[in-house]
C-alpha cells in the first residue's frame, strides 16, 4: 500500500469536543429499543452559537455514502434508573433554557412534538469501544443534558472505559439503531 497524499494532515479539530456544548433539538419523538422497552429519542445539533456550529448537519452534509444517517442523537429508555435521571435532566435543562415552555401537559403527558427547536446544552464524554481488530478506539459521544447558558460550566465528565482483553463491551443502555434524519 502507497502512502496517501497528505498523510498525517488530517484536521482533527473536525471532532466534537468533550465538554458541554450548546445545542437544539431537531426533533423528538416516541419509539420502542430493541429490547421493547419504551423510549424517547432526541435528534439534535450544536447551534450556530457553539464552539463546532452546526456539527451535526455538516456531517450529515458531507457524507457521500448511500444510506447516510442522522448522527446527533440521544436515546432516553425511562424504564431504567439511568434513563429516569436522564429524562428528568433533559426535561429541567429544556424548561431552565425556554423560559415559559413547560415539557409536562396538564395530564402528565411529556409534549414530546413540542420540544422541536428548543435550546438545550449537552455535555459530552469520551468513550472507548473495541474496533473490529481488537484494539481499544475512543470517540466524543453525548452524555447528559444541561441549562443552554451553562454548557460550558460544566466539569468534565469522566471517560467511560473498556478492557479490550474481554472482547466485547459491555453497555448499560438498550441496544439502539440510529436512523437517518436529513434535517433541514
Amino acid at each position: 500500500m502507497k502512502k496517501p497524499d497528505n498523510y498525517g494532515q488530517n484536521d482533527n479539530s473536525n471532532y466534537i469536543t468533550v465538554g458541554g456544548h450548546k445545542c437544539i433539538v431537531k426533533m423528538a419523538e416516541e419509539a420502542v429499543s430493541k429490547s421493547g422497552n419504551e423510549m424517547l429519542v432526541i435528534h439534535f445539533d450544536t447551534t450556530t452559537e457553539d464552539t463546532h456550529p452546526n456539527y451535526y448537519l455538516n456531517k450529515y452534509n458531507a457524507d457521500t455514502r448511500e444510506g447516510k444517517k442522522w448522527q446527533g442523537n440521544m436515546y432516553v429508555v425511562p424504564s431504567n434508573k439511568f434513563g429516569k435521571s436522564l429524562l428528568e435532566g433533559l426535561c429541567t435543562a429544556v424548561e431552565r433554557s425556554n423560559p415559559g415552555f413547560q415539557c409536562w401537559d396538564e395530564n402528565g403527558n411529556l409534549k414530546t412534538a413540542e420540544l422541536k427547536g428548543k435550546r438545550v446544552g449537552i455535555v459530552f464524554r469520551a468513550e472507548e469501544y473495541i474496533k473490529n481488530d481488537g484494539t481499544v478506539g475512543s470517540s466524543n459521544k453525548p452524555f447528559r443534558f444541561c441549562t443552554y447558558d451553562q454548557a460550558y460550566d460544566q466539569e468534565l465528565p469522566n471517560k467511560k472505559t473498556v478492557s479490550p482483553s474481554a472482547g466485547f463491551m459491555s453497555v448499560e443502555a438498550d441496544d439502539f439503531a440510529n436512523e437517518g434524519l436529513p434535517f433541514n
